[in-house]
């Protein structure tokens, strides 16, 4: 590459992404090299170029690198635009506190998956920025120029400013522009991120992080709608006995009580004042016979908490649902998966104190396979926490195998011909609505906004089943 052929275009670009490297906090040759693999990771997940220079200090901050004090334009002129960068984007960056969350999720991946979540996480700050390159550049100059020795970039343009310091004003814009777009978004970093990371072994495609992305995002806006709590309503379906975790709470086993049964290690010590020495037989020994002795008593009963047990069925005629509706920001079934996250939560909330045992089911029919299958998939990752614990089972099978007093279906269309179904969310009309088993809407919705509409379905249902 020729600096000073700046007639021709692909010249000109590939010298702007080079002269955002002068921008960087990573300076050595070495650090620079390094860091090429996850350049050309994350411009393979772009559809325009990106500044070189942000990515190399985004990774080098993402892998747990040392970054320098000054940059390589400090060596030229210290800008505000430089000092906003970096105090108002990098520094941000770093003092999040889901920053270290996520390196350490870095951490645990191997070196593929970590180039390739690196990208994804990069792409996903800028993308949450809203940011939008000053100068579009083709990515086939970016390639050609990543082609070339690292050594190569810095030579030529250390010669190339010594004559040309103004250049570096071409490179600044986007850093300007990242330090503005940087003060108005209110987190950098989100919790899908780190889940996201977590799971890219799973997630190998785009589209499969788009969608993870998407469902996660929702349940975060539905949540932010949604009621912290709601009258009680739900009725027991049992009682089931209480795991014991610490015996200041739960005191069960200790001397409760005086009677007048019991084994001789529990005798009341009052007692040995009936013996007398002289005596063959003494007061002791007939209160023994008749049974008035005293001892302490154990209480040996169990405490028991309330049951409740729910089971949320999708149906197959649900795969209808994955259109995306005019005034609606994703699909129905990501909207529909993320109601399933926001009942979990509100439940796992609220019922803390009993005993809550939920099953997410993909109904199946006689000799059939799933037919949601990248819902089945999607589920295992955004349920985990709730799966080990024990709480919410996901599985597939018929619908005679299915055996709960609190069925809840969800389809697209008429509910089929079932028995047992206690409600039915239903989205034949593209928007939801609960039924009831005569086939009667439970509420009637006034005139909302399409995603207010299954924010209020959406705790219609939860005051039903809580």
């Amino acid at each position: 590459m020729n600096p000073e052929s700046t007639n021709d275009q692909n010249d000109q670009a590939a010298l702007l992404l080079s002269l955002e490297l002068m921008y960087t906090r990573t300076v050595t040759e070495q650090d620079l090299t390094e860091v090429v693999p996850w350049i050309r990771a994350s411009i393979e997940q772009s559809v325009s170029s990106l500044p070189l220079g942000v990515i190399v200090d985004m990774a080098t901050l993402l892998n747990s690198k040392v970054p320098v004090e000054k940059n390589r334009a400090n060596d030229y002129r210290k800008t505000e635009a430089m000092r906003a960068y970096e105090d108002d984007f990098l520094r941000r960056l770093e003092t999040d506190f889901r920053f270290i969350e996520l390196k350490d999720a870095l951490t645990r991946l191997n070196k593929s998956d970590k180039v390739e979540a690196t990208a994804y996480v990069i792409h996903s700050i800028l993308d949450r920025l809203k940011f939008q390159p000053t100068q579009l550049i083709d990515l086939s100059v970016t390639r050609k120029l990543l082609r070339q020795p690292v050594i190569q970039w810095i030579e030529i343009l250390e010669q190339y400013l010594l004559t040309q310091p103004q250049a570096l004003d071409l490179a600044a814009r986007d850093f300007q522009q990242i330090a503005r777009l940087a003060r108005h978004c209110s987190r950098l970093l989100t919790d899908n991120d780190i889940l996201t990371v977590e799971n890219i072994s799973v997630l190998r495609t785009f589209t499969q992080r788009i969608r993870f992305r998407q469902v996660v995002d929702a349940a975060e806006m539905m949540g932010r709608l949604l009621p912290t709590q709601v009258k009680s309503r739900g009725e027991e379906t049992g009682v089931v006995a209480t795991k014991l975790t610490a015996d200041n709470d739960y005191p069960v086993g200790g001397f409760t009580s005086i009677g007048n049964s019991g084994s001789i290690e529990n005798l009341v010590s009052s007692e040995l004042i009936y013996m007398e020495n002289e005596q063959q037989f003494d007061l002791f020994d007939v209160r023994y016979t008749e049974g008035d002795l005293l001892y302490f008593m154990r209480d040996e009963s169990t405490y028991c908490r309330s049951q409740r047990e729910y089971a949320f069925i999708l149906d197959p005629s649900l795969i209808a649902a994955r259109v995306k509706h005019a005034q609606l920001p994703y699909q129905d079934i990501v909207l529909l998966m993320a109601v399933l996250i926001c009942v979990m939560r509100r439940l796992v909330t609220w019922l803390t104190a009993d005993d809550l045992k939920v099953s997410l089911i993909f109904l199946q029919k006689p000799g059939t396979e799933i037919v949601l299958v990248q819902e089945y998939q999607e589920a295992a990752l955004l349920f985990r926490e709730w799966i080990d614990s024990g709480c919410l089972q996901v599985h597939s099978c018929l619908y005679q195998d299915i055996h709960s007093d609190n069925k809840i279906l969800m389809s697209h269309g008429p509910i089929p011909e079932v028995e047992g179904i206690l409600l039915h969310w239903n989205l034949e009309k593209h928007l939801p609505a609960i039924l009831d088993v005569e086939h009667q809407a439970l509420d009637a919705i006034t005139s909302v906004e399409k995603f207010e509409h299954w924010v209020v379905i959406t705790n219609s249902l939860l005051s039903k089943i809580y």
